[in-house]
């Protein structure tokens, strides 16, 4: 009985359509494992996908921030990817980034009011 049980949850967890929210979701949490590879250890990123339709990728840094490292973080240097690669290639429509000091910085079709309201999809 239970390994049918086990069997059926198995199947229906394959049959799960990705849908646009769905996979917008995964691509909060691929973001958050790529930070850890491959970031700085000082520099420490939680993610989230957030929205009605979870199409704005919130990103809240644990270290305080300054418009500079904003930037950095979302435009990157030169030859390497930054998060404005990742939005585009996920179809997230804006991203936000929030510090510990209550910072707020906005980028894309989103204003700072909507970003403060903002609730997770995951």
């Amino acid at each position: 009985m239970n390994r049918w049980i086990f069997l059926c949850v198995v199947i229906l967890a394959a049959c799960r359509p990705d849908t646009p929210e769905s996979l917008r979701i995964d691509a909060a949490r691929q973001f958050v494992r790529e930070c850890k590879r491959n970031g700085s250890p000082r520099w420490s990123f939680r993610a989230h996908a957030m929205g009605d339709t979870c199409d704005v990728l919130v990103v809240e840094s644990l270290v305080p921030l300054d418009q500079r490292m904003v930037d950095r973080v979302h435009y990157a240097a030169p030859g390497r990817s930054g998060v404005q690669t990742f939005l585009d290639d996920h179809r997230f429509r804006a991203a936000a980034y929030t510090d510990p000091k209550h910072g707020l910085w906005t980028f894309g079709a989103i204003t700072r009011e909507e970003a403060r309201s903002l609730k997770p999809c995951d």
